[in-house]
């Protein structure tokens, strides 16, 4: 009941123009980025608020976690993992649709995908430290009592845990905000 009427705002928004769909999208990306900088400055935050500096915090669960000698590596769970990898690079391919309406192709172009991708990797590298500094790996990974993962979002309990309940909703809006993002972006593109 509320995708339909969100995407048909969404697609006349950008019906009317791509100046006004640009607009929109830069102010989401703005607020995606400052929800990512948000991410990873908020252990900090909170340890320096909450935490007396006689009483470091432990940081065992942030050491690497790799598979043990013999063990071999679970290829179907590797592969799974890179499908989260790929919804976070995925919109570098929207760029080549607009190429005959950008400015200086040749240098604006290459300059896009190698600026954003390298703006992405230390956004998302950032993000991953921080989730890691508050949540050890072990939860992380959590199964429910089936052997299924758990379907809580890494966010959610990061932010619920530095923040208690008001984690969980700012949790709700960066995941909201982050989807509406895509959403306008791949209407914005079409």
């Amino acid at each position: 009941l509320l995708a339909v009427p969100v995407i048909a705002a969404l697609a006349t928004v950008n019906a009317r123009g791509t100046r006004l769909g640009g607009g929109l999208q830069f102010v989401i990306t703005v607020v995606k980025v400052g929800s990512l900088l948000f991410i990873i400055v908020l252990p900090f935050v909170v340890y320096a608020v909450v935490a007396a500096p006689s009483h470091p915090p432990k940081l065992e669960h942030l050491s690497p976690v790799w598979p043990s000698a013999g063990s071999g590596i679970n290829w179907a769970g590797f592969g799974a993992a890179l499908i989260g990898v790929l919804w976070a690079y995925h919109g570098w391919m929207n760029v080549a649709p607009v190429a005959e309406e950008v400015k200086n192709p040749n240098r604006n172009i290459p300059l896009a995908l190698v600026a954003g991708v390298v703006l992405l990797i230390g956004l998302y590298c950032g993000a991953q430290l921080a989730y890691y500094l508050v949540v050890p790996h072990a939860d992380v990974i959590r199964k429910d009592a089936n052997g299924e993962l758990t379907s809580t979002p890494l966010v959610t309990e990061f932010c619920g845990d530095l923040l208690g309940s008001a984690g969980i909703v700012i949790a709700s809006l960066i995941l909201m905000t982050s989807v509406f993002g895509s959403l306008n972006g791949n209407l914005l593109v079409g």
